[in-house]
């Protein structure tokens, strides 16, 4: 009973859709699109001293989606012009902008190529986390006079490797002679 008196389910990290817990989200989500589809009209009287069931309101947030019109539609959201219910926003309108920067190492093992990533991921991280993609050399300043840094995400294909790769990016920094570039590790 309780379930029906919940009226606001906000599901985070839809892009997990097509991963390893994929199956429990769009397993909890059609439960709950069914489940209130099976739930009476609100058209009894007033009168009534029962709590009446509300129509649920999904709020599905994720990082870019390929395909988001199509999870909306799956998720059951009306993609009509006059009720705009499926917010879909570009790159463009983010207050910080997003800059992509690959690197790719053509190296034919797998095993070689994860060593082979340590130094030059090292020197792209000391490039692009400075305001501008300035150098390893180069002094940038903020308004105040402090050096302007900002967040770099490096992709690796598992936790393992991620924690490797710190490792590497933390020695590499220890051999820095400037301490404001140590800083941004």
């Amino acid at each position: 009973r309780s379930i029906q008196q919940l009226s606001l389910l906000i599901v985070d990290e839809l892009h997990l859709l097509g991963g390893e817990d994929g199956p429990i989200m769009e397993v909890l989500i059609s439960r709950m699109r069914y489940m209130t589809s099976m739930l009476p009209k609100n058209n009894q009287s007033s009168d009534d001293k029962q709590p009446q069931p509300q129509k649920l309101r999904m709020v599905g947030l994720s990082a870019s989606l390929a395909n988001a019109k199509e999870v909306g539609e799956w998720m059951g959201i009306s993609s009509s012009k006059s009720t705009k219910a499926l917010f879909n926003f570009s790159p463009k309108v983010r207050p910080i902008p997003l800059e992509i920067y690959i690197q790719s190492f053509d190296v034919h093992s797998f095993s070689g190529r994860l060593l082979a990533m340590g130094k030059p991921v090292f020197h792209a991280v000391l490039r692009h986390a400075t305001e501008g993609g300035s150098g390893a050399g180069t002094s940038v300043n903020g308004g105040g006079g402090e050096k302007v840094k900002k967040p770099v995400i490096i992709f690796v294909p598992s936790r393992r490797q991620a924690q490797l790769t710190a490792i590497d990016l933390m020695t590499y920094a220890d051999h820095l002679d400037d301490d404001s570039q140590k800083s941004l590790f």
